[in-house]
């Protein structure tokens, strides 16, 4: 991170004049911003001489200690006189430099002075070492003899055995520790291995004080520093045949007072066992074993996955079991396990039931091998790829967003190029509504006439959110500069060729039908801005920036932000249609204490869903997710719980019955397996019979838009998109429907 500059170099071989872009990839592709590097989209010139380009990248040394890795992935795209070959992208780490590693002291010098058999004869094995540092003493366990020996460690170079204590009569041992004079023994049922085991207690000379019970197979027992407590991890080994195959468990041994004494006093009452059954997968009921299968009833929260049961005492792991739920792969949606060959990132709803899917694909069920579908697709209730929508070549870049406007589509993204229109788009495209692009004839400087089009406007960076409000069309994104071509000028270096012009405009601005930026949203037309010329937009978030429109204009923003406008504001602040802020919205409130990754909106009960990498917001403890009302206050009737294991959500969004939506990168979700998917209840517990699917497999955020539709038999479903290769256990690239009953 505090390395400067990266020297980016791209090789060329048999150079001659060409071009090609170099593309910064956002999110979900980098998960650092314009907050950590300074890189814009650039074209890159290659003449008969140039054998490699180095692009220099400023990598901004912030002072935050990063909650996950942070890179960024550079695409060369779009070559014109070249061909890419080897490989077109790259991932750029950032190693943070602002929680630094432990640096070893080197106080501590080992050197070797002897070893030690306690037995005396070579039939010892040393399993498990203590040191009382009060008494010097070494109390050793052996691996091929059930006993513990004493050993006297005053002088290092000659250790020698004070007792040995046989722990056969209590019943084996497995374990040992020491604190304050007193030893304490983990110890096996030497009768029963699959029953209770127990904690015998010594003095420091081996005489025996007391014996308690506690779980099967106790191991790893260890003191609490201050002494009050004994603990053991009880193993729960099966038999030989898994017949008989007991819970694990742990065990807690109140101790009032350290002492022989203290000891000695102990009841099974001072005991405390703690199972881990409520984290279990539940067992099922099988009803029915054939040649054709196994039926069972499972409890409700089990889920889809590898299984293991007892069939008249034999134990058979296997097969995959799929358990039947509320929610299940829709058969009607007949987009084949193929789907689409990259991100799916949102569904627009069309007249008629068709949706127009848009992304980073470049194949959409198998439909785009000879001619590639370029990340838009129109498809049919059922999920069947329309061929009658002519978007020819499509975008040369990853399309995020579409409005409607006028009779005509707007397309937002990443892309330069739309159609036969390979490098005259700035993002954002207008096209009729069968996908072809809307163009104009204009007379350039030399008087040539040539179609280009209609859009005459864009920006420089990415548009991740297109909205059509009050007759105009609204832009937010990772951008800086609003750019617009310009044919009655000759440019310093070719007469005929396009001038772009350049405007200071950041991460959000507003056009007419055709592209003419609005100056009287969002800017201020005294400040200075680009070059020394007159006019600027507001200055915006601090950070990157992701947006919501609601239906009477009001704009929701979050991100990785701290201030708006220059306010301050807890990385979510909402707009007044007008451009300005909403001091309606969380009026006085600290909003997130980190990042926001999304926000869905339910229009049914004015709720937003909020998920990140917070782990309070207003001061609530909400960690990584919480539910908002409309005034931007903490509904206090969600109460988020414990991710187990690690991860966090990536996405939310609330169905029309209160249903909430989670998916992300967790594995458990209080004590409940659920890899990556999971639907909760508006309290946030678990919605019992919806939890039932298998394993989410793919990125780390999995999903990026869901649709709540139809199946052709009527049923409820879901349209579910994201950056996926499997959902419930089954192959689904990108893209599935499920029904939920």
């Amino acid at each position: 991170e505090n390395a400067g500059t990266l020297a980016f170099k791209i090789n060329v071989n048999n150079p001659s004049n060409a071009t090609v872009n170099l593309v910064v990839k956002p999110a979900p592709f980098s998960t650092a911003n314009s907050s950590d590097f300074t890189l814009a989209n650039q074209t890159i010139n290659i003449t008969p001489t140039t054998t490699s380009v180095t692009v220099n990248i400023p990598i901004i040394d912030d002072t935050l200690e990063e909650q996950m890795v942070e890179y960024f992935v550079l695409s060369l795209e779009n070559p014109v006189g070249a061909t890419l070959s080897g490989e077109t992208s790259s991932t750029v780490y950032i190693v943070d430099n602002d929680k630094a590693a432990p640096v070893a002291s080197n106080q501590i010098q080992l050197n070797y002075i002897g070893s030690f058999d306690p037995s005396g004869n070579s039939t010892s094995s040393t399993e498990i070492v203590v040191h009382d540092a009060a008494t010097q003493r070494l109390f050793t366990i052996s691996s091929l003899t059930d006993v513990f020996d004493i050993i006297n460690f005053a002088n290092p170079l000659a250790p020698s055995v004070i007792s040995t204590v046989n722990m056969l009569q209590y019943g084996g041992i497995t374990s040992i520790a020491v604190k304050n004079g007193i030893i304490a023994v983990a110890s096996p049922n030497g009768t029963n291995a699959q029953g209770n085991g127990s904690v015998v207690f010594f003095d420091i000379n081996g005489t025996f004080l007391k014996q308690v019970s506690v779980g099967v197979l106790p191991d790893m027992i260890t003191f609490s520093p201050d002494g009050t407590k004994v603990m053991t991890a009880n193993e729960g080994e099966p038999n030989d045949a898994y017949t008989v195959d007991p819970e694990g468990s742990i065990s807690i041994i109140d101790i009032p007072s350290l002492t022989v004494a203290g000891i000695q006093a102990l009841t099974q009452t001072n005991v405390t066992t703690l199972s881990f059954t409520q984290f279990n997968g539940q067992e099922a009921e099988i009803k029915a074993v054939t040649a054709a299968g196994i039926t069972a009833v499972v409890p409700g929260r089990a889920s889809s996955g590898v299984t293991s049961f007892v069939v008249d005492g034999q134990l058979v792991f296997g097969p995959e079991f799929t358990v039947v739920g509320k929610v299940n792969i829709d058969p009607t949606y007949v987009v084949s396990n193929a789907g689409a060959d990259n991100a799916v990132l949102k569904a627009i709803p069309l007249n008629g039931g068709n949706l127009m899917l848009l992304g980073s694909f470049t194949n959409y069920d198998n439909k785009g091998i000879i001619s590639r579908i370029n990340r838009i697709a129109r498809v049919f209730p059922d999920g069947t790829w329309d061929r009658s929508f002519q978007s020819g070549a499509g975008a040369n870049g990853t399309v995020t967003s579409m409005a409607s406007l006028g009779g005509y589509f707007y397309l937002g993204g990443s892309f330069s190029g739309y159609a036969q229109q390979g490098g005259g788009v700035f993002r954002i495209n207008k096209m009729t509504t069968n996908g072809v692009i809307d163009t104009v004839q204009v007379t350039t400087y030399e008087k040539k006439t040539r179609f280009v089009p209609r859009f005459n406007g864009g920006v420089q960076g990415t548009v991740n959110s297109l909205y059509a409000f009050d007759g105009k069309i609204i832009a937010t994104g990772d951008f800086n500069f609003y750019v617009r071509r310009r044919f009655d000028q000759p440019s310093y270096k070719y007469l005929d060729s396009t001038i772009i012009d350049s405007t200071d405009v950041r991460q959000l601005a507003r056009f007419d039908e055709n592209g003419k930026l609005d100056s009287t949203w969002r800017f201020d037309k005294t400040a200075i801005g680009y070059r020394g010329t007159l006019g600027k937009s507001l200055p915006g978030a601090n950070g990157t920036l992701r947006s919501l429109m609601h239906d009477d204009g009001k704009i929701l923003c979050w991100g990785f932000f701290t201030t708006f406008d220059n306010a301050n504001v807890g990385r979510i602040v909402r707009l007044n249609s007008d451009g300005t802020i909403d001091p309606t919205f969380n009026p006085g409130g600290a909003g997130a204490n980190d990042n926001i990754d999304n926000v869905t909106y339910d229009k049914n009960r004015n709720k937003y869903i909020v998920v990140g990498r917070f782990s309070s917001f207003n001061g609530t403890a909400a960690k990584y997710m919480t539910v908002l009302n409309f005034n931007g206050t903490v509904d206090q009737t969600f109460k988020i719980k414990e991710f187990i294991g690690g991860g966090q959500p990536l996405y939310g969004k609330e169905l029309s019955d209160g249903l909430i939506v989670v998916s992300g990168d967790f594995r458990n979700y209080d004590g409940v397996i659920r890899n990556g998917f999971m639907i909760l209840n508006p309290d946030g517990t678990l919605a019992d019979g919806y939890n039932t699917t298998g394993n989410l497999s793919g990125s780390a955020q999995k999903i990026f838009d869901i649709y709540e539709t139809k199946s052709a038999d009527n049923k409820r479903a879901l349209l579910i998109m994201g950056s996926f290769y499997s959902f419930d256990n089954k192959p689904k690239n990108n893209i599935v429907r499920v029904t939920l009953e």
